[in-house]
């Protein structure tokens, strides 16, 4: 089970990481309370992958993933390795070159969607695709066009085409539940990544052999205000995200 915890904040910059490792701390004290004592005193020592991803070497069975924005910070906790990004949804130029990096499918579907709904798409697949190399280990040292973020199920060629079929949507704007008016309608999402011969899949010290591809699950959450959070684990379920204040 993969819980995400998130708190709003006017700090950015340096001063988000600190929030977030704060709102870190007391989403441990909330997730594991028997050792809310510990967590109290601060958080334990934590070291960094090959690749920067952190981790607490002392309980190599609690993962977690950290991630800021201006205004908002965000962290997962998991049992498996997990991966998190928050966004601010704020206009933006040359997207198409940045989708240009996506994958053929990704960028078959930004072709396909209106565009006054791409910009919305833009920030889903991206904080989607950011969480899934977080979960991985070695981030954005795996190239954006390697790999693929699907809804889970979905069969079809374009997402666009199925939303004008009838598939049921909600909409994230709060301008009314009938219309997809620059949301995602989807929030349950699939991943693949080629896991071979690299190290960041598992903690540190674990031992436990890499794999040739490794199936990710992913949510996307809805938040109110102008973000989009995204989590990323091997095993399904996902809860939150829990405001803390």
């Amino acid at each position: 089970m993969v819980s995400v915890y998130v708190r709003m904040t006017e700090t950015k910059g340096k001063k988000g990481s600190e929030e977030v490792r704060k709102l870190l701390a007391k989403a441990l004290c909330v997730q594991y309370p028997a050792l809310q004592g510990v967590w109290e005193k601060g958080l334990p020592l934590m070291e960094k992958n090959a690749y920067g991803k952190p981790y607490f070497p002392g309980y190599p069975e609690i993962y977690f993933n950290l991630s800021h924005t201006a205004g908002c910070v965000c962290c997962a906790l998991a049992d498996a390795p997990v991966g998190v990004d928050v966004e601010q949804c704020r206009p933006r130029k040359n997207l198409e070159r940045i989708v240009g990096r996506f994958s053929a499918g990704e960028q078959k579907l930004w072709q396909k969607t209106p565009e006054a709904m791409r910009q919305q798409l833009f920030f889903a697949l991206w904080v989607l695709k950011e969480s899934c190399v977080k979960a991985d280990g070695r981030g954005l040292r795996i190239p954006l066009d390697a790999f693929s973020v699907e809804p889970a199920g979905w069969l079809g060629e374009s997402l666009y085409d199925a939303v004008r079929a009838g598939t049921a949507l909600y909409d994230r704007s709060g301008t009314g539940p009938e219309e997809w008016v620059g949301g995602v309608p989807w929030e349950e999402w699939t991943g693949v990544i080629n896991a071979s011969k690299r190290t960041g899949l598992r903690q540190e010290g674990t031992g436990e052999a890499d794999r040739e591809n490794v199936c990710y699950h992913l949510h996307l959450y809805p938040l109110q205000g102008p973000y989009q959070i995204a989590a990323c684990c091997e095993r399904a379920g996902f809860s939150g995200p829990f405001l803390v204040e």
